[in-house]
């Protein structure tokens, strides 16, 4: 069978041949536009499986976009790897670094494929996918000079997801019939709370980091002729320890509507945001609870405000943090986008958030835990090493279980970091 790249397949399209075909033998047979009648189970491999009566198949999803061009950053590696933590097969096709066989790589099965901004991929070949196929689009449609170009094969997929509850409308214009409002979100495992040393905390009393379009550039300038501003164009870890050493992380959208992924990820990394007002019924989150919106007329007074009252600002942003990590994950999207298809994610997924004094602990859904036993002498060395570790098994059956002992240079360096110094007789 002839691979088939993506100029290809726009040749043939716009010279008004037949639409492109590419024809393989149907691998997952539970794979269609709607799973009625499916549901998702999780086995003991922790995988989880489409079922429908007799029959089960490794759930599979397809993430289409720029992860691997992009990587590591991008909203595309969260998701991938949400996905895997998940319990999902995950196969992914890159429209920049797979061009010479986009359209072969593009049609691989899946029970879900979902596609990142979709620029340039023909739409005769987006409606060939033989499952669910949808669009998440992650930009503003109305600002950004790239949007009218990327939405023009909207229509083509089965369901279109924006964070801009205004922009469905506009979907909705170039063809698209199921257009939903979905926010977007950000990852536990990346966005996080860094334990830092003292002189790392609050070392920026005001930080910016993304593009200085126009109006974040009128905007930081006039805050900076009062306080500096830290601004830096960061990524992944380089961000979130901005985020971390920061008093107050300032956002500002390049648009008026839709709340951007930098409020997600600040939130998640435990920062006090100051972000800008979005329309009513846009807003996730509570101002002055969980975050501080600001307008044109009183931004400087909220800085001045906040960076005088350290108590108040720490409280919002452990509210903010304990919001975002509880309903703004990237699992809880996909949750959504699998449930949309009719595969509702069994209810087990463990609560992360460390438990409030007085909480009750038999609310929290604990899985099954990764543990390390460090030992200080080999296990044939020790002969209480063995017992102790049958019974530390026995103790956590359900438990995974790894262990390593010390060499000799290992415990040196150790006791180098020993506050105490060195121990008598080790």
């Amino acid at each position: 069978m002839k691979s088939l790249n993506l100029e290809e397949v726009l040749e043939a399209i716009f010279q008004g041949k037949p639409s492109v075909q590419v024809r393989r033998a149907r691998e997952l047979k539970l794979m269609a536009k709607s799973h009625e009648g499916c549901h998702l189970e999780r086995r003991d491999d922790g995988k989880l499986y489409v079922v429908r009566g007799s029959r089960a198949e490794p759930l599979r999803v397809h993430v289409i976009g720029a992860g691997r061009a992009n990587f590591p950053w991008g909203m595309e590696n969260e998701v991938c790897r949400t996905l895997e933590l998940m319990g999902a097969e995950v196969i992914d096709t890159d429209y920049r670094l797979d061009r010479l066989d986009f359209a072969e790589k593009f049609l691989r099965e899946a029970h879900l494929a979902i596609v990142f901004k979709g620029s340039g991929i023909p739409p005769e070949l987006i409606r060939q996918y033989p499952g669910r196929i949808v669009l998440w689009y992650p930009d503003d449609v109305f600002v950004t000079p790239h949007g009218r170009r990327d939405i023009y094969n909207s229509w083509a997929f089965d369901t279109v997801y924006t964070f801009q509850r205004s922009a469905v409308e506009e979907f909705k214009k170039y063809g698209a019939k199921d257009v939903r409002w979905l926010p977007l979100a950000m990852s536990p495992y990346l966005h996080r709370k860094l334990l830092l040393p003292p002189e790392e905390r609050d070392k920026y009393e005001l930080s910016f980091v993304g593009t200085l379009f126009p109006n974040r550039k009128r905007l930081i300038g006039r805050l900076g002729r009062k306080l500096p501003v830290f601004v830096a164009k960061a990524y992944t870890e380089e961000m979130v320890r901005i985020f971390n050493q920061s008093k107050i992380v300032l956002n500002l959208g390049i648009g008026p509507t839709g709340i951007q992924q930098r409020v997600f990820e600040a939130l998640g990394c435990g920062a006090f945001l100051l972000t800008n007002e979005v329309p009513e019924e846009e807003k996730l989150f509570r101002d002055r609870k969980h975050l501080v919106y600001f307008n044109e007329d009183n931004i400087e007074d909220l800085v001045d405000y906040y960076l005088k009252h350290d108590e108040e600002r720490r409280a919002i942003a452990e509210a903010g943090y304990r919001e975002v990590h509880a309903k703004h994950t990237f699992r809880h999207r996909m949750e959504r986008m699998l449930e949309d298809g009719g595969l509702r994610v069994p209810e087990d997924r463990e609560k992360r958030l460390p438990v409030r004094a007085g909480e009750p602990v038999a609310s929290i859904v604990l899985r099954p835990r990764r543990r390390l036993l460090v030992f200080w002498h080999g296990i044939g060395d020790n002969i209480m090493a063995t017992p102790a570790l049958r019974a530390f098994r026995k103790a956590h059956p359900k438990d995974r279980i790894g262990y390593m002992y010390l060499k000799r240079i290992h415990k040196d360096k150790l006791m180098e970091g020993c506050p105490l110094g060195r121990l008598p007789g080790l």
